[in-house]
């Protein structure tokens, strides 16, 4: 649920993965799981699938958010 202005401006599409990142503040947990409350500081990168990541368009895109997410795996958040 989001104000209908946030909703538009995001553009976010149903079936579509992306990268979410922000303060563990927003994070909320409840029996089914876990929900991120999208706030001012939230970074929100379309994840690219491995065929468009074959496109151009992509390339660099796929690259950062692979390395990022490398990273995180590696070494963990930095905050």
């Amino acid at each position: 649920m989001a104000h209908p202005y946030c909703r538009e401006s995001i553009a976010l599409r149903e079936g579509k993965t992306y990268l979410i990142m922000g303060k563990s503040d927003d994070l909320i947990k409840d029996k089914d799981g876990m929900m991120y409350m999208l706030g001012e500081g939230t970074w929100i990168e379309y994840w690219p699938t491995e065929p468009e990541c074959q496109q151009p368009a992509f390339r660099e895109p796929c690259l950062g958010i692979k390395e990022a997410t490398a990273d995180l795996v590696t070494y963990g958040c930095p905050t």
